[in-house]
């Protein structure tokens, strides 16, 4: 997932153990009750901002298999990228992409 891709700096959790561990809070020596229990999750702040856009009106992600399709929104979250639905793409120019959202 590009967005995934582009919030990542040096290392990416999805390449690294340590960095996911670090990421979702898990203590790998499992000396925390569970491996979890008083741990807090590390998330490095992504180096720029993103945005997710799509132009359906559904949820982000709703597609998605039901055991994977929250971890991604939870990192894409974790990593404050902006997600916009039921977004119309009119222009590229040199000023960037112009869009119209559809508000609820």
């Amino acid at each position: 997932d590009v967005s995934e891709f582009l919030t990542h700096g040096k290392k990416s959790p999805s390449l690294d153990v340590d960095v996911f561990l670090k990421e979702w809070g898990v203590d790998k020596t499992l000396k925390s009750r569970g491996g979890v229990a008083n741990m807090k999750a590390e998330v490095e702040p992504s180096p720029r901002t993103v945005y997710l856009l799509q132009r359906k009106t559904s949820k982000h992600g709703k597609g998605l298999g039901t055991t994977t399709g929250w971890i991604h929104r939870m990192g894409l979250r974790k990593k404050e990228v902006k997600m916009l639905s039921g977004c119309e793409y009119k222009k590229v120019d040199d000023e960037g992409l112009h869009i119209k959202t559809k508000t609820k």
